[in-house]
């Protein structure tokens, strides 16, 4: 197989949602996910029970700066040889809505709100059982707009915007609602598409490449004093912050999956170490000095809503970065340093 590095991830498993299946009992439904990362491919191991091997010696990830051959469910299983290659970004055929966004498709650093954007567009895409591949195929968006508007990297045109949602069975302006800081529609359209049992097993695949994913970016965050700490571990709090509540409201409805609460503890116990790490920075924002003070002090949000007399909506709004009124702000400024002490409440 070949493909090119501006084309998105390939993921090699047992079954689907893997893009390349091996049905063997060794290999994990979703083993490995080789994505282009800097110029380069990056071999990640998904979370695989038996592992992604290379040299004899379990791997996590790998960059691939040459030509390189993993093997996969055992030191001896399945081999997977994987070539750097050049490729070309002049292909006028990446865009699929006549040129139009072309011009505009330059990749940019991680934007938070358009990252919150392109996690819900994800999230939604593998409840329906949608690959990236199929959205292409469609000719609903190229390959390579769509990994960058789920890498909160790019910002298509209103008209791709239309087509996207408009695949996803969402309204018209669904997503630049959730870019300005709305929550994804809440609705029982997946049903029709996947049988429950289908559907939480796609959930859960995806979920786990999704958290595997954070993980890999907050290993390569820059130290907590330099200028950009603050806004990249936020844009990844966002997305484990929407992530949970997909487990979360999952876990409500579904029973004897016990992978699912396993898979919500990962989620939380990422989130709180991501959260005190962000609080350490010396630009923690309020959101996440409240999360992580709460969450010390074994404390739920109606408990602090009921403290500092304002809504529990109002809480989970500040710890999800939105905008609150001044009198709640400073109520919650009150609260995070007594909790935390007085000129402690970055400790």
């Amino acid at each position: 197989m070949t493909a090119q590095a501006d084309a998105g991830a390939v993921v090699i498993g047992r079954e689907e949602p893997a893009h390349i299946r091996v049905p063997i009992p060794s290999l994990s439904r979703v083993h490995v996910r080789i994505e282009p990362a800097d110029g380069h491919w990056v071999i990640t191991d998904a979370g695989s029970k038996h592992g992604t091997f290379l040299d004899g010696r379990r791997i996590d990830s790998v960059a691939v700066e040459q030509v390189t051959s993993v093997r996969l469910g055992d030191p001896a299983g399945i081999e997977v040889t994987v070539a750097p290659a050049e490729h070309s970004h002049s292909d006028p055929s990446e865009s699929l809505e006549t040129g139009e966004d072309t011009a505009a498709d330059v990749e940019q650093p991680a934007d938070p709100d358009i990252a919150r954007a392109g996690l819900a567009v994800m999230e939604r895409r593998e409840q329906l059982g949608f690959s990236q591949r199929r959205l292409a195929e469609d000719r609903v968006v190229s390959q390579t707009q769509l990994v960058k508007l789920e890498r909160g990297t790019h910002w298509p045109r209103p008209g791709t915007l239309a087509k996207i949602e408009s695949y996803l069975r969402w309204p018209p302006g669904t997503i630049a609602r959730i870019r300005g800081g709305e929550l994804a529609p809440d609705d029982d359209d997946t049903t029709e598409v996947l049988s429950p049992t289908v559907q939480v097993a796609v959930l859960i695949d995806a979920s786990e490449i999704a958290l595997h994913g954070v993980l890999r970016r907050v290993a390569q965050l820059p130290p907590t004093d330099s200028a950009t700490f603050t806004s990249d571990i936020s844009a990844l709090l966002a997305e484990l912050r929407r992530l949970e509540r997909t487990i979360t409201t999952a876990a409500r409805t579904t029973t004897h999956r016990p992978e699912l609460l396993g898979l919500l503890g990962h989620i939380r116990a990422a989130r709180q170490d991501m959260l005190r790490a962000a609080t350490r920075a010396p630009g923690a924002t309020l959101g996440q000095r409240l999360a992580t003070a709460r969450l010390h002090h074994h404390l739920s949000a109606a408990e602090v809503a009921t403290h500092c007399n304002i809504t529990i909506e109002e809480v989970d709004a500040a710890e999800a970065e939105q905008p609150v009124r001044a009198p709640v702000t400073a109520a919650l400024e009150l609260l995070v340093a007594g909790l935390t002490g007085a000129g402690a409440t970055r400790r």
